[in-house]
């Protein structure tokens, strides 16, 4: 979980993992930009990536 601008923000991979979908770009193709935004997140080697993730909404 992510808290961005006071709203709190799940990244959309663990939530796909989660409920086992395989393809977490198909799922935010189906999103609006309302839900769904970018973060970003620093890898394993301490790199910045920008992660999709989305609120309470898009779940």
């Amino acid at each position: 979980m992510i808290e961005k601008e006071a709203e709190t923000w799940f990244v959309l991979k663990d939530v796909c993992d989660v409920l086992e979908l395989s393809n977490p770009r198909m799922v935010k193709d189906r999103l609006s930009d309302d839900v769904s935004s970018t973060y970003p997140i620093p890898d394993t080697l301490g790199r910045m990536q920008e992660t999709t993730i989305i609120n309470e909404d898009g779940l």
